[in-house]
């Protein structure tokens, strides 16, 4: 939730089309490039998508100093979330605890993703300890024989020991009678698993999951279209996911359906649909301090290891790519290096929009409403 000064900040910066006035209000810190799985819909590791995006380069893992800097410049500049993932699985840098201390000491919200698969007792009671906010674990299965074919290569007993993973936090959380980590579900949908999700709302109520989320397969300019949904099946999903709101409700869990519903339906067309304001809202910090808007964005804006932050966040970089998502001719750097289809920022962009599309005949250059 912004705060008034954040919401003034933030239209101050729309109505430039390039200057950010506020923000950012969230970071995602990519914290390793190794992993453990090969997961279809991976753009760093899975070969149908075209991945292996990290390779040549020497380095692997977060600097643990650069993180310490980088929290210090984002306090000054307002950030509240700060969440950890990465192009790999962060369990794998050896000081990821460490990592999850210093955000929290810095006094941000903060959010881990992982795959969930060394999940065991030992690092289910350290997360017990941490204070970490939000612990997001993408599984995209409910069962072994799902979860091998969305992760190629991988044994299905895996699943097994994601789900106990998942009960030994619970658990652990338990004896603390502690709240933290919250936990959170998520299931990227395909053609592997889109019927299974009633009984993905069942395996959150049964592991003692707080929240479910979902988001549509993203196809890397295509790539992957083999596993996307058909419209057919995009309609028998929305009957399945209009099910499981209902059975997560009873429940007393959180989820995210009905903004899951809307990307399906806006689709691959969302640029042609909505206007994009992430570049006011986010950056994402690579592992080597390379910055980019989001995740499916390649449009490096510059690196926090030879400039500040704060430099950055207005730097050129930003400001070209604010002007090209605002322009209605578009950008051909955006459309080869970002992949918008079924935008993981809709419902943040569609809330700004419905008043920025009022102030929008005051911008500079004016912007063209939608």
């Amino acid at each position: 939730m912004l705060r008034l000064f954040d919401k003034v900040g933030l239209l101050c910066g729309l109505l430039t089309r390039e200057k950010a006035f506020a923000g950012p209000f969230a970071v995602t810190v990519d914290v390793t490039r190794r992993c453990n799985l090969r997961c279809i819909g991976c753009p760093c590791h899975s070969a149908d998508s075209g991945g292996n995006r990290p390779a040549g380069t020497p380095i692997q893992d977060l600097d643990v100093g650069m993180f310490d800097r980088l929290c210090g410049e984002l306090k000054t500049m307002g950030t509240r979330t700060l969440v950890l993932s990465g192009d790999g699985e962060p369990f794998l840098h050896p000081r990821l605890l460490e990592l999850v201390s210093i955000a929290k000491n810095a006094g941000f919200r903060t959010v881990l993703i992982t795959n969930g698969t060394l999940l065991d007792e030992e690092r289910a009671h350290a997360l017990a300890r941490s204070r970490l906010d939000l612990l997001r674990v993408s599984l995209w299965a409910t069962s072994p024989e799902e979860y091998e074919k969305n992760h190629p290569g991988a044994k299905g007993d895996c699943f097994s020991g994601v789900v106990n993973g998942l009960r030994l936090l619970t658990s652990a959380k338990r004896l603390r009678s502690s709240a933290l980590p919250r936990v959170a579900l998520h299931m990227v949908l395909n053609r592997h698993n889109y019927r299974s999700v009633v009984s993905y709302a069942g395996l959150a109520i049964d592991t003692g999951c707080n929240a479910v989320s979902f988001s549509p397969l993203r196809t890397f300019f295509d790539r992957l279209a083999g596993i996307e949904l058909k419209p057919v099946e995009e309609e028998s999903l929305r009957l399945s996911l209009r099910q499981a709101k209902v059975r997560l409700r009873a429940s007393g869990i959180s989820h995210n359906i009905d903004e899951t519903i809307l990307r399906y339906k806006i689709g691959k067309a969302m640029r042609d649909k909505v206007r994009c304001y992430v570049a006011w809202l986010h950056p994402r910090v690579k592992v080597d301090g390379a910055v980019q808007p989001c995740n499916p964005c390649r449009w490096t804006m510059g690196n926090v290891t030879e400039q500040p932050m704060k430099e950055i966040w207005n730097g050129p970089g930003f400001r070209e790519f604010r002007k090209a998502i605002t322009s209605a001719a578009g950008s051909p750097r955006i459309d080869a290096l970002c992949d918008c289809g079924f935008c993981c920022y809709i419902s943040d962009s569609l809330r700004i929009h419905r008043l920025y599309k009022w102030l929008a005949p005051l911008s500079i250059g004016r912007a063209p409403s939608m």
